[in-house]
């Protein structure tokens, strides 16, 4: 009975390593298969990471060629309304100088037809004289025999013309009358309908360019979010996906060791019991090599004597007959203790700091300029980031502080990837500014996808506020949109093509560079620059209740000039020179030059030339129409205008106004004036003025200051 026990036990022993081998064989071949599942995951999710990124990159090129799009579009109708405005501008002037030329025209045979006519009256009233004159020596006359009668019929007849002629020179003179307060009506209403015209037309255009206006600032408000949501989806994605990952890997390694431990656990378990009885037997179980034909069964092979000899001593203690001591689960505690090192680590990782060696060279052959990083160090408290410190760039960029959020993949490898970059105590030179747009941030071992920069300094010639900079890198590693927020509405949109860099500045004010003193509210400003300046450039803004508008072409280097067109409409006059004029709005257009080495005294070789309108003014110091009256005697008073003309040059702080017409009702004018840079005045009107007696014709010479001037005969 024992021996066959002793078999029967050795048949189970054997039994059982063959089932463990059988265990292990099939352990090892689902882990071959999880493994296979793993690989192909991994290969579906990079063939999907492939295809999402290909698809987001053909919708930002879809995205940009739309933006094209719309950006020719627009360009396309600013330049037919551009076009269209000329052409009414043109239309207005060519109407202005025709109906001037008809207005001159008509007034001179006016004038001509009073000439002749007063001739006629005078002439007519002569023979009027002669004819009353004759006329009681006909009557003296004795009515001589019947003969003589007829002559008295014909003398009758002679008063009788003469009453008709006087007649008719009298309706003539009130049809002539008549006639010309028609005309002198009409002409005002024609006047008042073109000034209504005028002002509807500057209305519509005014709300057509608020439109406009409006509609892309929404446009590019709408693709700075679009934009910003896109990028800030795709960072939060990759995190998530990273998170993922991570997730998914920690927690396949948790149930790999759960699973190895519980199966350790029962294998031990088994062997106890195994060698227990074998023990008991008075034998140990005959394992042999090729029974187990694997590592660790080999090991448990070794600790099953030991086990045994181990459950012999706990047999032999005092315990209840049969009983048997439990093993000891160690599957908590190993998940525990692990956990533990994990965060251990985690929190070790935080404090140690990293080698800044691969990431200078990276970093350096991308930026095709060494880069020297102070110190770098890893956390992961708020997310995956590497902090670097006192970056420098060159000889002249220099950086406090790096944020960087690295791609897992890239943390230990020779190619390092980031998804976004957040600098801190930014020192740019402007003259850097477009080189740094211009060119290109990656490298065969570097790449980033976003630059963030808070409150950089941009040092330079052009006073300039701190700007925050948000920076969108393409795939090749060129910028493919640049913007910059700064105090006070100011928002600038960079968008690198090829050589060139198109720009769009809008601002709620802005002081000019170029013009001390003027800050435009609303101000816009669009076109195109290169590393050398700005090629072209249209802005608008509002200043003393009026627009001011213009193009503008910039070159920069050892020497500054700008050029470009001027037009303002609107303006309150009375801002500029109220001892003079102290009432009306100007508007005009003209062309400047300016050049120098700094661009911050551009305005002291400034030229500027064109013609101006001022409509319903007044002249606020002086009565011209006394000053022809009085021969100068008095001028103390006001002369309201329905309209001056001129034109203007300003050379280097010197004023010469040219070709002024005055029209004030009865009074016609032309002048010239000269303005020193002091504020001295010289000057002349020749005026006239018509009274129902007479005209009035006189010469005055203006002189004095531009705050008070002195007008003399």
């Amino acid at each position: 009975e024992d021996l066959r026990r002793k078999a029967e036990d050795e048949e189970r022993a054997r039994e059982d390593v063959k089932r463990r081998a059988r265990e292990e064989t099939e352990r090892k071949k689902r882990e071959d298969e999880d493994r296979r599942r793993k690989e192909e995951d991994e290969r579906r999710r990079k063939e999907e990471d492939q295809k999402r990124a290909k698809e987001v990159a053909e919708r930002r090129i879809r995205e940009e060629a739309e933006r094209e799009k719309r950006q020719e579009e627009d360009r396309k109708r600013r330049e037919e309304d551009d076009r269209r405005r000329k052409e009414e501008d043109e239309k207005r002037a060519k109407e202005d100088a025709e109906r001037k030329r008809r207005e001159e025209e008509e007034r001179q045979a006016k004038a001509k037809a009073e000439s002749e006519r007063k001739a006629k009256d005078e002439a007519d009233t002569k023979s009027r004289a002669a004819l009353a004159a004759s006329l009681p020596k006909i009557e003296a006359v004795t009515p001589p025999p019947p003969p003589v009668s007829a002559a008295l019929g014909s003398s009758s007849d002679i008063g009788d013309s003469l009453l008709a002629d006087l007649d008719s020179f009298g309706q003539r003179e009130e049809e002539e009358q008549k006639e010309k307060e028609e005309a002198e009506r009409k002409a005002k209403e024609e006047s008042a309908r073109k000034a209504k015209a005028e002002a509807e037309r500057k209305v519509k255009e005014e709300e057509e360019k608020k439109r406009r206006e409006e509609e892309e600032r929404k446009r590019k408000e709408e693709e700075e979010r679009r934009a910003k949501e896109a990028a800030e989806r795709e960072a939060r994605e990759l995190e998530e996906r990273q998170a993922k990952e991570a997730k998914e890997e920690a927690e396949r390694k948790r149930k790999a060791k759960e699973e190895m431990a519980a199966k350790a656990v029962a294998r031990k378990a088994a062997q106890r019991a195994a060698g227990a009885k074998a023990a008991g037997g008075g034998n140990e179980v005959d394992v042999s090599d090729d029974d187990l034909d694997m590592d660790d069964i080999k090991r448990d092979e070794k600790a099953m004597s030991a086990e045994a000899r181990k459950a012999k001593k706990e047999r032999e203690q005092p315990q209840e007959a049969g009983a048997a001591r439990r093993p000891r689960n160690w599957g908590k505690p190993a998940a525990i203790a692990l956990f533990v090192l994990l965060v251990g680590g985690v929190g070790a990782l935080h404090v140690v700091p990293l080698s800044t060696a691969e990431y200078e060279k990276a970093a350096s052959e991308a930026m095709g300029a060494p880069v020297k990083i102070g110190s770098a160090h890893f956390s992961m408290l708020s997310g995956i980031e590497i902090r670097f410190e006192a970056v420098s760039i060159g000889d002249t960029v220099k950086i406090r502080t790096v944020h960087g959020s690295p791609e897992v993949g890239s943390l230990f490898g020779a190619k390092k990837s980031f998804s976004k970059m957040e600098l801190e105590g930014v020192s740019l030179s402007q003259s850097q500014l477009a080189g740094a747009v211009l060119g290109k941030v990656a490298g065969e071992n570097f790449r980033v996808g976003r630059i963030l920069i808070k409150q950089a300094k941009l040092d330079g010639p052009v006073a300039l506020p701190a700007l925050d900079i948000d920076a969108v890198v393409a795939g090749d590693g060129s910028l493919q949109s640049v913007s910059l927020r700064g105090g006070d509405k100011l928002v600038v949109t960079l968008s690198p093509k090829g050589n060139d860099i198109g720009f769009e500045i809008s601002a709620g004010s802005l002081a000019l560079p170029f013009a001390p003193g003027l800050t435009l509210s609303d101000f816009s400003m669009k076109g195109t620059a290169t590393r050398t300046g700005v090629t072209n450039s249209e802005f608008d803004g509002r200043v003393f209740d009026g627009v001011i508008s213009g193009t503008s072409r910039i070159r920069w280097g050892t020497t500054w000039t700008a050029e470009g067109e001027i037009r303002e409409r609107g303006i309150r006059v009375a801002v500029i020179a109220p001892a003079i004029v102290s009432e009306g709005k100007v508007e005009g257009r003209g062309t400047y030059t300016m050049s120098g080495p700094n661009p911050a005294n551009l305005y002291e070789s400034a030229r500027i030339q064109g013609e101006f309108k001022i409509e319903n003014g007044v002249f606020g110091n002086f009565d011209l129409t006394r000053a022809l009256q009085t021969g100068g005697a008095q001028t103390g008073g006001r002369t309201v205008f329905s309209e001056l003309t001129g034109q203007a040059l300003y050379d280097k702080g010197t004023v010469q106004i040219t070709n002024v017409s005055i029209a004030a009702g009865a009074m016609n004018a032309g002048a010239s004036l000269n303005v020193e840079p002091g504020g001295a005045i010289s000057g002349r009107i020749v005026a006239d003025v018509k009274t129902p007696n007479q005209t009035l014709r006189a010469t005055l010479n203006v002189s004095g200051k531009v705050q008070d001037p002195v007008i003399r005969k």
